[in-house]
């Protein structure tokens, strides 16, 4: 069937309204969100490269402050309990120093664990300075090799014994060291009983001495 020229021009009319209604609502669309997004740029806009910098150095500097009031507390808490436990382990090396010299009668190494100015006993009979220290050692040998020779015996070997030692940190560079002690004698023979000669409670007072811990005064009969 043709159509006639009328009819044709009509239907060309309608297709091509429908295709520009159709372009417009598309075009209005586009607009709208065009006008979003300007609208969220206004509103939200991209951060500068200089506030991203600046952000940045904030969290950082809160970062520092946060481990120097925390982490950095912790690390310096647990490097005071270190250096404790390095000095306690200086401290009884000390002691065990002293007491061998002490039974070895070795009056150099005796006098070396005190300070210059060192001092055995607190009254007007103490011994004060290591030549007075060394003395004391060199006397005390002397002595029993002379008694000794009047008794026709060796002196059996003698051991002073430490216990219960108890070490309090005054600062970081002096402490008092307090124990109890006993001067043991062994005896001749096979499976001889020990010989306890004496025996006391001390009072150290040490000091950290160009990095060693060295023994300022010595009290083996504090009154207390």
């Amino acid at each position: 069937m043709v159509r006639d020229a009328p009819e044709m021009i009509e239907e060309n009319r309608i297709a091509c309204m429908s295709r520009r209604c159709a372009d417009l609502s598309a075009a209005s669309a586009a607009e709208e969100t065009g006008d979003r997004e300007r609208t969220l740029k206004q509103l939200c806009p991209a951060p500068h490269k200089t506030e991203i910098v600046m952000t940045f150095t904030r969290v950082f500097v809160a970062a520092i402050i946060l481990f120097c009031t925390t982490g950095g507390a912790s690390f310096a808490a647990d490097s005071n309990v270190l250096q404790r436990v390095q000095d306690r382990a200086a401290i009884e090396d000390l002691l065990w120093r002293y007491v061998r010299a002490l039974d070895g009668g070795d009056a150099e190494a005796y006098a070396a664990t005190f300070t210059p100015d060192g001092q055995f006993g607190r009254d007007e009979k103490a011994t004060r300075g290591r030549d007075a220290l060394k003395r004391m050692i060199t006397d005390m040998r002397a002595r029993n090799s002379e008694n000794d020779a009047k008794a026709g015996t060796t002196r059996p070997a003698m051991y002073h014994v430490i216990t219960n030692p108890h070490v309090e940190f005054i600062d970081k560079d002096h402490a008092r060291f307090q124990a109890y002690w006993m001067t043991v004698f062994a005896a001749p023979g096979e499976n001889p009983p020990a010989r306890v000669a004496a025996a006391g409670r001390e009072v150290d007072e040490l000091v950290r001495l160009n990095g060693q811990w060295l023994i300022k005064l010595r009290d083996v009969s504090p009154k207390d």
